[in-house]
């Protein structure tokens, strides 16, 4: 159901056979029409062809992007356009060459009428091509719809599972307290395809959430980053696309970590940061010599850090986790002013 427009379009040149089978079906029912089987070929092919193209016009000026919009408009105005000056060469030079004559040469050539046929023809496709790329938006978001909401329950099975195996001696996702209202919030109120993508990246997280509990865990960067990513634009979603800044300076180090270790700053920022778009969260990865950087910078209220109660373990335990797998990696911090910085370092292979 959830279909690109690559293959709507794949659908949409089926059409000929409608238009065929409806030429057809008038020469059969009305005896006074006879058309010939080369006209309803062609003119079959030429319907199918002006629906696909305007089908992709509708298709585009339903969109929600404003850009994809004009696109749309413009490629209306190109198409119809090109229909009024190019139908009279292709009906009455291209198409006779090709052994398809239209016109009786024992009637008087009628311009106005023929004018009028292609206007009707033409308005007849437009409609036909809207109705169509509506209705199909229509269903298309109610189906994203329901699949929100399949995923939400499913989420929220998700969620009490992990809530059951988070122990007080392990790490607490704090994204379950802080990134899940807020963006179950938002995919409550709309439908739209990056709302069910950030959607799978919260159950994704939630999952990994749970192997997060097993403390011997190592993974490859890759692999955590992707979760960094993930969190991120979680993040956005809840506080604004100029929320997090993300600077990355290198290529990515061939190393293992314990799992969750560069989720952990960016949870706790999130817990006890002050983060909007004015004060946005700014993530570093950068290189120095044969080491790596990842470091997390955010501003904080006092009053809100103070007020939120923690049992302030979790570097702790992910220093234990570092010292049980023998990994050269440094945890570090800063807090300075209304700053709080947060640093972890390594080196670059292993």
């Amino acid at each position: 159901m959830f279909m690109n427009l690559t293959k709507i379009t794949s659908w949409n040149t089926l059409s000929f056979f409608v238009f065929a089978g409806v030429f057809w079906l008038i020469n059969t029912k009305i005896p006074s029409v006879i058309i010939p089987i080369n006209q309803i070929i062609a003119i079959s092919f030429l319907f199918a062809l002006l629906y696909c193209s305007f089908f992709i016009c509708w298709w585009w000026i339903s969109a929600k992007s404003p850009y994809v919009r004009v696109a749309g408009f413009s490629s209306l105005i190109v198409m119809v356009g090109l229909i009024f000056g190019f139908s009279y060469p292709l009906i009455y030079d291209l198409l006779p060459k090709l052994g398809v004559v239209f016109h009786d040469p024992s009637h008087k050539f009628n311009v106005s009428e023929f004018q009028t046929r292609i206007l009707t023809a033409t308005t007849f496709i437009v409609i036909l091509g809207a109705v169509m790329a509506f209705l199909l938006r229509y269903k298309l978001n109610k189906a994203l719809l329901h699949k929100a909401e399949q995923k939400g329950k499913e989420l929220q099975r998700t969620i009490a599972e992990i809530q059951q195996r988070v122990k007080s001696k392990h790490l607490t996702p704090h994204f379950i307290a802080n990134v899940i209202t807020g963006t179950m919030g938002l995919l409550g109120k709309r439908n739209h395809e990056k709302y069910i993508e950030r959607l799978l990246d919260l159950s994704s997280l939630m999952h990994y959430a749970i192997e997060m509990q097993e403390e011997d865990k190592v993974v490859t960067w890759e692999e955590e980053w992707e979760k960094v990513m993930q969190l991120v634009e979680l993040t956005k979603l809840c506080f604004g696309t100029a929320s997090v800044i993300c600077e990355y300076r290198f290529a990515a180090p061939q190393v293992e970590l314990p799992i969750g270790i560069l989720l952990m700053p960016i949870e706790n920022a999130l817990k006890y940061g002050s983060i909007s778009e004015n004060a946005p969260l700014l993530l570093t990865v950068e290189q120095w010599d044969d080491r790596w950087f990842f470091s997390v910078q955010n501003k904080y209220l006092f009053a809100k850090r103070n007020s939120i109660a923690s049992s302030k373990t979790g570097y702790v335990i992910m220093q234990r986790r570092i010292d049980r797998g023998n990994l050269q990696i440094v945890l570090d911090s800063a807090d300075g002013g209304d700053q709080f910085v947060a640093t972890i370092s390594g080196r670059c292979s292993t």
